[in-house]
């Protein structure tokens, strides 16, 4: 029987290029019955599924494919970001102000339009010039040519501001991004960010070009307890509520304009999503509209996308939705919802998969900033970390700006509350037991990943290499029977997972009692509640048979029977239990 595994993996635009022989290395071992990831992370995910899709049926290329990506990507990774001709200047900018020095990051924005830094530089330039000529006094030439000076300064500031606004104002009718990833003639010599990943998932998988790869495919592996042969997951965000969603959804609530869709995906990926578009449930008004396909009928590639849309630089995808807070609202109308990263609201979604007791482990990849003070070694296993026993990895990750320069203090500042409160639940979530056991974490300097658009091949082949590093960690350390050696292991983490559930368990299970069987409260107290004949229960949610409200009733004792007012001290499953212990509470599903 083969082993099976889960894998999670951060959001990181070009840091995406650790994953690929990571999981070539995890499949070497492991069967993925789980994937999933945000932003680069989704693209990661879905080459991850396709990959195994392949290997699974024997049709594509399935891992030989990933394992030739690293290769391909340090000679064609700049080529995946294709901006329109207005939006051209602004991606210059973008990745001048990351790749370069000080004086090119400086001069990023004026040099991305030099026609309009030059036009704002003449009234300056021709202040100078006529100062010069002037044969009055020194002093006056002098004050001219200063005055001239600093209004060249000014011209150039002007200049690029005016150009910059000019273009910045199109951003609605480009889809609020630089880079649409797709092009809607399909004649680009190099194939841009969709239509290259469209073409990859297909190949990966093994799947004709007229039928792409659905979340359907990937259901319906064969598996011998019957779940989903591979679940694939990926959040993105909606910006129009103001909230994530998990990626495919659980309920088709949206429509999409094909003609729109053709700016932002393959001609090929539309016709596939028009044919199956899931009929209506209601009559709109808007004939250019189509209802989303259901989930099983989903090109893969659609839900990656929208989960890769980093704010300004790809994209936001637009879909359709009935807006039920307009007054009186129109059900015939859907309105538009934007659709943009999925890490802008959860960038490492190691919640993915979680269950109370694991049947087989859910490895995650971490990206990291080097910690101040730390470099690259040359040997990438020192460039990963794992905790060492069940206390490490509990440590606050810092974010220090105390000895920059003041400016570079105050944009630090700023950073750092964009990444709080980007990504504090999911960096709590990694110190808490049964999770930081199973995330490896991957340093990277400032060169590498993140915007850096123009990463030679060495650095991302460096950057691959280490990420295979970082399975072969997870490998080992998850081995079976464990290494000698090795304290954090998948017996420890289902243990770990264990110890804690039932710790948060009980302590539900205690403050349930406490408050089901109180007499104090007004009104009636549960226990009369539940003894009302069905039907006659408070009107949210009764009762629908007596053999249900039977049940309920057994139940409901049994549980609380479990829970004894006097279970405490050292009988308690809190005694000696992980520490600090998590919370146990409803959460909204995205």
């Amino acid at each position: 029987m083969p082993r099976y595994c889960d894998i999670v993996m951060k959001g990181g635009i070009t840091s995406g290029v650790v994953y690929p022989l990571a999981a070539v290395r995890l499949a070497e071992e492991y069967r993925f019955r789980n994937v999933g990831g945000t932003s680069a992370g989704a693209i990661a995910a879905a080459a991850v599924a396709a990959a195994e899709y392949g290997k699974r049926t024997r049709h594509g290329r399935g891992y030989d494919g990933i394992q030739e990506l690293p290769e391909w990507l340090g000679g064609n990774l700049t080529s995946l970001f294709q901006p329109s001709r207005r939006m051209r200047p602004l991606l210059d900018a973008m990745i001048s102000a990351t790749t370069g020095g000080t004086m090119v990051k400086a001069l990023a924005a004026p040099n991305s339009v030099p026609l309009a830094a030059v036009l704002g530089m003449v009234p300056g330039i021709a202040l100078i010039v006529a100062s010069a000529l002037l044969e009055s006094e020194t002093t006056l030439r002098v004050f001219g040519i200063i005055g001239g000076a600093l209004l060249v300064l000014a011209g150039i500031l002007a200049g690029t501001a005016i150009s910059y606004l000019w273009r910045l104002r199109a951003l609605p009718r480009h889809y609020f991004g630089i880079c649409s990833g797709n092009d809607r003639d399909g004649q680009a010599a190099d194939p841009p960010l969709t239509r290259w990943l469209a073409d990859l998932l297909d190949d990966l998988a093994g799947k004709d070009k007229d039928v792409p790869l659905t979340f359907g495919d990937l259901w319906r592996l064969e598996e011998p307890d019957g779940e989903r042969g591979v679940n694939l997951e990926m959040i993105t965000t909606c910006l129009t509520h103001g909230r994530p969603y998990k990626l495919p959804f659980e309920a088709n609530e949206f429509w999409f304009r094909p003609n729109e869709f053709r700016d932002l995906f393959p001609e090929r990926i539309v016709r596939w999503m028009e044919v199956h578009a899931e009929p209506p449930e209601i009559e709109i008004d808007d004939p250019g509209l189509r209802r989303l396909p259901r989930a099983a009928d989903l090109p893969i590639v659609v839900a990656a996308r929208m989960s890769l849309s980093f704010p300004l630089l790809i994209a936001a995808v637009p879909l359709y939705a009935i807006n039920y807070e307009r007054q009186p609202v129109r059900e015939n109308q859907p309105e538009r919802c934007w659709f943009s990263d999925g890490g802008i609201t959860s960038n490492f979604p190691i919640h993915f998969f979680d269950s109370p007791l694991p049947r087989w482990p859910t490895f995650a990849i971490n990206l990291l900033s080097l910690p101040e003070g730390r470099s690259l070694d040359e040997d990438e296993g020192n460039n990963i970390w794992m905790p060492d026993d069940n206390s490490a990895g509990r440590e606050e990750r810092w974010d220090c700006w105390g000895k920059e320069k003041p400016l570079m203090q105050g944009i630090r500042f700023g950073s750092s509350i964009f990444h709080t409160a980007q990504n504090w639940l999911d960096s709590r979530q990694m110190g808490v037991h049964g999770y930081r056991d199973r995330i490896v974490h991957v340093y990277l300097d400032e060169n590498e990943g993140g915007t850096n658009l123009k990463m030679d091949r060495e650095v991302i082949e460096r950057i691959s290499e280490r990420g295979a590093e970082a399975a072969s960690l997870l490998r080992h350390r998850f081995a079976v029977p464990a290494p000698p050696e090795t304290v954090l292991g998948w017996e420890n983490q289902r243990w770990i997972r264990y110890r804690t559930f039932m710790q948060l368990l009980e302590g539900a299970g205690t403050r349930l009692r406490t408050s089901y069987l109180d007499e104090s409260v007004e009104g009636r107290t549960m226990t009369e509640l539940n003894q009302r004949p069905v039907r006659q229960h408070p009107p949210g949610y009764p009762w629908g048979t007596q053999s249900q409200r039977a049940r309920a009733n057994q139940a409901t004792e049994a549980l609380l029977a479990l829970f004894p007012e006097s279970e405490a001290g050292k009988a308690s499953f809190a005694h000696d239990a992980p520490s600090p212990s998590p919370e146990l509470r409803v959460m909204p599903r995205f």
